[in-house]
């Protein structure tokens, strides 16, 4: 009867630690599968796609200025950059190459743009969604990555974002920054990144949304943390027109502007 009643009571204690231990164990997975759902995805792109421009000029200047970048829109690959820190009074652009920001070897080079730039001041923030450049090539070069644009038509406040910090002693050439939407102004963007950045040399970096990895805009300027940018959407908006190849010596010219 005794030798009964203490299984009974061993087995009764050994029930309660099981079903606390299931229990536990439970609650766990619950937590980890909730966390997994609330999490947003982290999309964005890997590989070599950000690339320091030198420019050369029918002055006979050499100029290294901003950031740029690969760009794929359907079955067409396009340089990308800002357009703001053109020099339109040099005589025109005869190349712009895009050099390795680790090694400053040349990936890729470029003598056309797409279509000719609509304005070659930027004085108001109204023009900054024409601050972009778009230039042709005939393929993607090797070891590289192209990005794409989100055509989302407007950015909510408080989308997460990733910034690519040109960094040379990073491998890739960059290195991730986060960031969120505070703005979107219809021909401007605002963002502010989470962590500061001393800027340099960077106009033309592009803004990509964590979800879906796509560029939402170009940088145009900022500080260490507030940034304004070119809408993704002007890029499109000009990608869907049936514009021709327009030489960079013909078109990166003040007299080529100031006939349109």
């Amino acid at each position: 009867m005794i030798i009964d009643t203490c299984l009974s009571f061993l087995l009764m204690k050994l029930s309660r630690r099981a079903f606390a231990l299931l229990l536990c164990a439970l609650l766990q997975v619950l937590t980890l599968r909730s966390n997994s759902l609330a999490a947003p995805p982290d999309a964005r792109p890997e590989g070599r796609f950000l690339f320091q421009p030198k420019l050369v000029w029918a002055n006979g200047s050499v100029t290294y200025q901003g950031t740029g970048f690969l760009l794929r829109a359907g079955e067409r690959y396009f340089g990308a950059t800002s357009l703001h820190f053109m020099n339109f009074a040099a005589g025109g652009l005869l190349e712009a190459v895009w050099l390795d920001i680790v090694n400053e070897s040349t990936v890729a080079s470029f003598k056309d743009g797409f279509g000719l730039p609509a304005v070659s001041k930027f004085e108001t923030e109204a023009e900054i969604e024409h601050d972009f450049l778009l230039m042709p090539m005939p393929a993607l070069p090797k070891g590289t990555t192209a990005l794409q644009l989100d055509e989302t038509d407007s950015f909510a406040a408080g989308m997460e974002l990733w910034f690519p910090d040109k960094t040379p002693t990073e491998k890739s050439g960059y290195r991730w920054i986060r960031a969120v939407v505070v703005a979107d102004e219809g021909h401007v963007l605002r963002i502010r990144l989470l962590d500061p950045v001393k800027l340099q040399s960077q106009s033309g970096s592009p803004a990509i949304a964590k979800a879906s990895g796509k560029v939402i805009g170009l940088l145009f300027r900022g500080s260490e943390r507030e940034l304004l940018l070119c809408p993704a959407r002007s890029l499109t908006r000009r990608l869907s027109a049936p514009l021709p190849a327009v030489p960079l010596a013909e078109s990166i010219k003040q007299d080529t502007v100031r006939r349109r």
